[in-house]
């Protein structure tokens, strides 16, 4: 399974009773500090958790990261995406574009409801009577 950048984190925390206690200390070190860990290497946080860089790589490899490179990178990602400021103008466009999107849904689903509802009645006054109460229930 692959992470996008945003997941990631939530990825770690559901996949805690997977882990070892010692790669749950270390999941529990990349949720508190996950700025300083995209920038160490995996000998740096080896050796400041006191644990193998084995550790590591396998901590890696039950969120289906292939090697420590690819984890480091995605966290990066997240990181920098926690850091990307929004500015207004986008948080305006995003909203214009959300409510262009309701009213486009609203205009174009309402018309096809109503004509739904008119067939079903059209369906329902043109049964005999018999099949006409059988149809209610």
């Amino acid at each position: 399974m692959e992470y996008l950048a945003e997941n990631l984190i939530y990825g770690i925390e559901c996949s805690m009773s997977k882990f070892t206690k010692t790669e749950e200390e270390l999941a529990k070190y990349i949720l508190q500090h996950p700025e300083e860990v995209s920038q160490l290497t995996i000998s740096q946080i080896a050796k400041k958790l006191h644990i193998s860089a084995a550790t590591i790589t396998r901590f890696c490899q039950k969120l289906a990261f292939s090697v420590f490179n690819e984890f480091k990178h995605e966290l990066k990602r997240f990181v920098d995406l926690q850091n990307t400021p929004i500015h207004m103008k986008d948080l305006k466009m995003s909203i214009i574009l959300r409510n262009y999107v309701k009213i486009t849904w609203a205009s174009s689903i309402i018309p096809f409801i109503l004509l739904l509802m008119k067939i079903s009645i059209k369906r329902y006054l043109c049964l005999p009577r018999q099949k006409r109460y059988m149809s209610m229930e």
